[in-house]
């Protein structure tokens, strides 16, 4: 996450990202596209996990 907070807000780029804290850093940046790759959701990692984020890659 702390990349995500290095990273200009008007650089265009696309995010793929299981991190709900990342997904949620990278919304305050216009220009980028943001895919989160879905799952189940750790209650304490607030991070998705399981076959759903890897088949998300494929």
């Amino acid at each position: 996450m702390e990349v995500a907070k290095m990273i200009p807000k008007k650089l265009p780029l696309t995010v793929f990202t299981p991190s709900l804290h990342v997904a949620m850093e990278f919304l305050e940046h216009p220009v980028v596209e943001m895919i989160f790759l879905g799952g189940k959701l750790l209650h304490d990692a607030k991070f998705a996990v399981g076959g759903m984020v890897v088949n998300s890659l494929s």
